[in-house]
């Protein structure tokens, strides 16, 4: 999944890995030309738009996601620059909306459910479990 989005680092933004799908990639990483990396959640779709969250995030703290050492929710609410993207992409062709949100004004129904770790081990990729 790649989509376009217009804001300085949320250029073309290319999947790294899917984590949780249904229909659509409903949790996954990204990166955008510069190679900056983003942890995304899809959060609902309405008539007119899809939204979700972006949060940079390091490779470190990405590793520590994707091993199930930190909370996939923590890694949002404690975003490591204290801040998320919330991108609405419309279903027409019109810009995408984007908006930066201090972590401390997430609305919780935004932010996945609390104790969702993500583990995974050689064999098999990441798995979205409670």
């Amino acid at each position: 999944m790649s989509f376009l989005l217009e804001y300085s680092s949320l250029e073309l933004l290319e999947t790294i890995k899917e984590y949780d799908y249904f229909n659509r990639a409903l949790l996954f990483s990204c990166r955008n030309s510069a190679g900056e990396i983003f942890l995304a959640v899809w959060v609902h779709e309405t008539e007119d738009f899809e939204l979700y969250l972006c949060v940079p995030i390091s490779q470190q703290r990405l590793t520590e996601v994707e091993t199930g050492a930190l909370d996939v929710r923590d890694a949002f609410k404690k975003a490591e620059l204290g801040l998320v993207y919330e991108v609405k992409i419309p279903h027409e062709n019109s810009p995408d909306m984007i908006e930066t949100i201090p972590c401390e004004k997430l609305r919780e129904e935004c932010l996945p459910k609390a104790g969702y770790l993500l583990k995974s081990d050689a064999k098999t990729p990441p798995v979205l479990t409670k």
